[in-house]
């Protein structure tokens, strides 16, 4: 059944990050421990796996923490790189969690703007409608 899912996610043109989550999950690694091997948050591999494009370095840091090569499963990207040893390329984690934390001040920052947008349109909603169309909550 995996790799069935692996197959339709090749087909459907999935996020790297999914095919990389299926891998380790197929492989039945706990994510703490991979964490903990890797030296990154786990909040960190949760949001690498929900990321459409994964950087090279990334997948091949994590393949080499889970013994896995992922050239098999990405074929076109490790090509373009020239090589698919799994510990080539070392990872720094400082840079990772930079970047990591960078983009939950986005996220956030998105999330916040969003809200605000809603929160405008429903206020300005509320000036729009009469005081006698509005009608007070009853108490439970």
């Amino acid at each position: 059944m995996d790799n069935l899912r692996l197959l339709i996610l090749f087909d459907m043109k999935a996020n790297t990050g999914e095919i990389v989550e299926l891998v380790i999950r197929r492989k039945n690694i706990n994510i703490s421990k991979l964490s903990r091997r890797m030296e990154v948050n786990r909040s960190t591999l949760y949001s690498w796996f929900k990321q459409k494009q994964l950087p090279i370095e990334v997948i091949r840091a994590i393949g080499k923490a889970i013994d896995h090569d992922f050239s098999e499963e990405f074929r076109d990207e490790f090509n373009k790189r020239g090589s698919s040893d799994i510990g080539h390329s070392p990872l720094n984690p400082a840079t990772i969690e930079q970047d990591n934390n960078q983009e939950i001040v986005t996220y956030w920052m998105q999330k916040y703007i969003i809200l605000l947008e809603e929160y405008n349109a429903a206020v300005n909603h509320l000036h729009k409608i009469s005081p006698k169309q509005i009608k007070p909550m009853k108490s439970a």
